[in-house]
């Protein structure tokens, strides 16, 4: 969901958080997500059982994080960078883009939108990348054995 409310943001459409509250049911969700994550990372660090939170993915999970994760910082950067040229507004009946209670230009019904987005695109990229990291690492993470659920055992060799 957060990919396609993320890809949605950069076409000229409405999806402010104004317009669609339940938006933020995706940035609620990653309490329900991570929260656990984090015990999880914790409680089996502890217990020694993985070196470290990145021990548990494979190759290529670690590529596209890291590749998450520079794109995260981009989209961040440059939803930032492109905020503060000036907020869409509509005025009298025409889109405009002020900055400072001044009104700079005019501005087209698709840029007013396109505009609008700036502020779900900074979040939705995060979104992508938290969902990520706690999809990949409870797929990939530590299991527990069918025969001794107490005993948790790493998927991958310890050394």
């Amino acid at each position: 969901m957060a990919l396609i409310v993320h890809g949605l943001t950069f076409l000229p459409l409405n999806v402010a958080i104004e317009e669609f509250p339940v938006i933020w049911l995706l940035h609620l969700g990653l309490f329900v997500v991570c929260i656990p994550f984090l015990f999880s990372v914790m409680k089996t660090a502890r217990a020694g059982l993985i070196r470290s939170w990145w021990s548990v993915f494979p190759w290529w999970a670690i590529g596209v994080i890291m590749a998450a994760m520079i794109y995260t910082g981009a989209n961040a950067t440059s939803s930032f960078v492109a905020s503060k040229q000036g907020r869409p507004e509509i005025q009298n009946g025409e889109f405009v883009l002020v900055s400072r209670d001044k009104t700079i230009h005019a501005i087209s019904e698709q840029e007013y939108y396109l505009r609008k987005n700036y502020n779900i695109r900074g979040f939705s990229g995060h979104w992508i990348l938290f969902y990520l990291i706690a999809t990949l690492y409870f797929w990939f993470g530590v299991r527990t054995r069918a025969s001794n659920k107490t005993s948790p055992v790493p998927l991958i060799k310890q050394k």
